[in-house]
């Protein structure tokens, strides 16, 4: 609820981009046009966290980052503002391997 007396405020949260599992964590610039912090939660830590500002990824998925400001004295709450991405799964890479023709002779080896 608002509160008639106090200023309010908006947050500019821009659209995130994919990532894909394995990425390093990354930081959320959103801010709030009262100068105030912004915070972060995210719709599924399975998929990603926030800890401060900094999201880490922990697994494949859709993902929805909120950000809030909370209001002070002399603010009110700003609207929330969701920006989702999606963690795409890392391709696999197997080198070393040498595959070699053999007769099959019954056996597996």
């Amino acid at each position: 609820m608002n509160n008639s007396s106090l200023q309010n405020q908006t947050i500019t949260f821009n659209a995130l981009s994919d990532v894909t599992y394995g990425d390093a964590p990354f930081n959320l610039t959103a801010t709030a046009s009262s100068g105030l912090t912004v915070t972060y939660t995210s719709s599924d830590d399975n998929v990603a966290s926030v800890s401060g500002n900094t999201v880490t990824i922990h697994g494949v998925g859709m993902v929805t980052i909120t950000a809030a400001q909370a209001g002070n004295g002399t603010y009110n709450p700003a609207p929330t503002v969701d920006q989702s991405f999606e963690v795409l799964p890392k391709n696999l890479t197997v080198s070393g391997l040498i595959a070699e023709d053999k007769v099959y002779d019954g056996t597996v080896a």
